[in-house]
């Protein structure tokens, strides 16, 4: 079964511009680097496609990978979140990839998400192959266990600047205890695959890829920003003093 990777990231970010470019410890690599390493190691993928707006990253994407990333540019049209589909984009990335007429499994990644688990693409697909087959309309999401995010505890602000229990939330579910609430997990970052050609990722069901809490980091703003800088120093410094044990967050192999 054919597989390919494709990251996508844009050049404007609302939040924090400029995000995808930024220096990451302890070797001052780009966060869009480290989403392009992550999908380099994979070994089911046969080619990594990397579909950007940005000349600065396709310029980053260039020097340090070369002919390994196929560079595709990204039209203005599907940079605005409220118009562009994925299924638009990456339709768009294989076509300009001259890939027009692929079948097969694409895996999508996010290029900024700097932390994730070992492997990840790779499981992602291995998980799409486990619970589906060719031509089913699903996607692996990235899903981790949460109790402290849970909908039971979930407020909202009224008008006279004060709080109230979210509409959705019952009577009955205010007075549950934390430790008995049941368990719920959160979508994160983790790269995605699905089946391809077929519907869009809205009219898709969703696979499950299970992580650990807080494997998958994603940068949206300056706090997410600083807590991901936080993570790979401190864990550069343990491993380099020779305490650390942890999971690594980098790819495996040379890239």
């Amino acid at each position: 079964m054919r597989a390919i990777a494709i990251i996508y990231a844009k050049a404007v970010s609302q939040r924090l511009p400029g995000k995808h470019l930024l220096p990451l410890p302890p070797d001052n690599r780009s966060v869009i680097s480290c989403a392009l390493e992550y999908a380099l190691e994979s070994r089911l993928c046969e080619r990594v496609i990397f579909s950007t707006d940005c000349a600065m990253m396709q310029d980053v994407a260039r020097s340090r990978f070369g002919d390994r990333v196929q560079i595709v540019d990204r039209p203005k049209e599907l940079t605005d979140e409220q118009k562009a589909t994925w299924g638009a984009i990456i339709a768009q990335a294989l076509d300009a990839a001259g890939l027009s007429d692929f079948e097969g499994i694409v895996a999508t990644i996010y290029g900024n998400v700097p932390i994730m688990p070992q492997g990840i693409v790779d499981r992602s697909i291995d998980e799409l192959m486990k619970w589906s087959k060719p031509g089913d309309p699903v996607l692996t999401t990235g899903v981790e266990p949460s109790r402290t995010a849970h909908p039971y505890n979930a407020i909202e602000m009224n008008g006279a600047h004060r709080t109230r229990w979210y509409a959705g939330i019952s009577e009955a579910q205010r007075v549950v205890p934390s430790q008995d609430y049941p368990q719920v997990y959160l979508a994160n970052g983790a790269p995605q695959a699905a089946w391809w050609p077929g519907p869009d990722q809205t009219e898709r069901q969703r696979i499950p890829v299970m992580v650990r809490a807080g494997e998958v980091v994603e940068i949206e703003d300056e706090q997410d920003y600083r807590w991901v800088r936080f993570l790979m120093s401190e864990r550069h410094r343990l491993r380099e003093s020779g305490l650390y044990r942890g999971p690594d967050w980098t790819p495996t192999r040379e890239v």
